[in-house]
């Protein structure tokens, strides 16, 4: 999301940029299908279309093109070899790319703007990039690329996975600004509105003040939906642990010491949770990396859930 956040400031300061959008790629590509870049007229850049000389090369060129104003799209294939004669990129790893190049303007912010507002409600979008431009289209319109354009590449937005942090506190500021980076949409839930750290907490896209008894209905079930359970103590813990643990999520995390969670799933084994149940949580949360301080555990549990999502996949 911050990409396109960022694309909307520069063009509502009245900024020019240009997007490189990869639409193609094969073999050892660096730059997959998919992965795009934006070069403001400052010279600032964000996202990546693969690294290397060949980024380098082609935000160069993107930045001269800004000196030399509007242009129309057009795109350009880069190949990974020796052999790839005009159009090598200056890499070695074998397969090849296309890369498409646009103009943004004041133009492009209505679309831009729709991208942003779409991701904000964790709604995905289509995007429809062609020699005419870029569009966005309804999720049931079928679009004949070879009508509309010489060549189009349709790149669907959203986020593919939802991160539920219950519990506002250190770990939880922490680790929203990680899961944020690594493209997670992330919903903080605490049972206390005022708390510093929720109330700092920028990274979170949706922050909610909700009763922990109450968090059955609040939160949603499925395969890409990821849960980290770290409130401020033992009871409010197993209030939660208890309004989720029969629902299905790809991971339910719970955090505290070795100590407290023995305890606490002794509690929960004497209220005849059976050992299918409590097989469920992941805890103590994260990988084991003698983790001290907030950032330390956050990215331990980061780990742990990149880990589990990646399996899945």
């Amino acid at each position: 999301m911050d990409f396109w956040v960022n694309i909307l400031e520069i063009l509502r300061n009245g900024k020019t940029a240009v997007l490189l959008q990869v639409i193609h790629s094969e073999g050892s590509s660096p730059g997959r299908a998919g992965f795009h870049l934006v070069v403001d007229n400052d010279g600032n850049m964000k996202g990546s279309i693969g690294g290397g000389i060949m980024e380098y090369k082609l935000v160069e060129k993107a930045k001269k093109m800004l000196i030399s104003g509007r242009f129309l799209p057009f795109i350009q294939e880069q190949v990974h070899s020796a052999e790839g004669g005009r159009n090598r990129s200056g890499m070695i790893c074998s397969g090849k790319q296309t890369i498409a190049f646009y103009f943004l303007s004041q133009k492009e912010v209505p679309c831009i703007q729709g991208v942003v507002e779409s991701l904000s409600n964790n709604l995905r979008v289509r995007l429809h990039f062609s020699d005419q431009g870029i569009a966005l289209i309804g999720s049931d319109e079928d679009v004949h690329q070879e009508e509309l354009a010489q060549w189009s590449y349709i790149k669907e937005v959203g986020f593919d996975q939802t991160l539920y942090i219950i519990g506002g506190g250190h770990v939880g500021l922490a680790l929203s600004e990680i899961m944020n980076k690594l493209g997670f949409y992330i919903i903080l839930i605490d049972d206390r509105a005022d708390l510093n750290t929720v109330v700092n907490n920028s990274f979170a896209n949706k922050k909610l003040t909700v009763s922990y008894d109450e968090l059955r209905n609040t939160i949603e079930q499925g395969d890409n939906v990821y849960v980290a359970i770290m409130t401020f103590g033992y009871r409010t813990d197993e209030v939660c642990i208890k309004q989720l643990i029969d629902l299905d999520f790809n991971y339910l995390g719970v955090m505290g010491s070795s100590e407290k969670m023995t305890k606490l799933l002794a509690s929960l084994r004497e209220q005849r949770y059976s050992a299918a149940q409590l097989a469920k949580l992941h805890t103590p949360i994260g990988l084991p990396i003698n983790s001290k301080t907030p950032m330390e555990i956050a990215i331990s549990v980061a780990a742990e859930i990149i880990s589990i999502k990646n399996a899945s996949n």
